[in-house]
């Protein structure tokens, strides 16, 4: 469960295909709790859903309007298989399929958080198991969410809302885990 509001997650999940889902108490001209679920395709949300008893009550920009105003939920989120979301001409494999051009940026495995030069970009190093990543905590993970190699620890740092220092040493942790990998 991550207790944020909607246009944070997305932050978190950018680039990342899944299902969000929570539970909305006050919906408009409804009455009782209605479940919401947003499809996010490569970060980019393709449909937004706001239902009671199964039934839509809200769908697409509407929908997603009222998750925006409706501020920090207790989201859920499942991704896709990694095999729906590789082209069918791409070998499928639990690792990048180019693993000698990530292993010599690897760094050693262990660091010093204040040694971390300002302006580190984290980048993903590998797919990580579901049951793998459930066991991280929530930092990490919405650390590693966040480690696609297009912002720097600073910058994850502020999209948080997160001391920096905690964010290095989480960042420093999935390194030794080699998880991400530091350029």
């Amino acid at each position: 469960m991550y207790p944020i509001d909607l246009q944070t997650i997305l932050q978190v999940f950018a680039n990342q295909s899944g299902e969000l889902r929570t539970t909305v108490r006050q919906v408009a001209n409804v009455k009782g709790e209605c479940q919401a679920l947003v499809v996010l395709s490569l970060g980019k949300v393709v449909s937004c859903t706001i239902q009671q008893g199964g039934r839509p009550v809200l769908v697409g920009e509407d929908a997603f309007r009222m998750l925006v105003r409706a501020g920090i939920l207790q989201w859920e989120y499942t991704p896709t298989s990694p095999s729906a979301s590789l082209p069918s001409n791409r070998e499928q494999s639990p690792v990048p399929t180019r693993p000698a051009e990530t292993s010599p940026a690897l760094p050693p495995r262990q660091y010093d958080a204040p040694g971390m030069p300002a302006g580190t970009i984290p980048v993903q190093a590998r797919p990580i198991p579901a049951g793998e990543f459930a066991t991280w905590p929530r930092l990490h993970r919405f650390v590693y969410q966040l480690s696609t190699g297009d912002k720097t620890a600073e910058d994850i740092a502020r999209i948080l809302s997160a001391p920096p220092e905690r964010v290095r040493t989480a960042l420093l942790s999935l390194v030794n885990l080699r998880a991400i990998y530091l350029r």
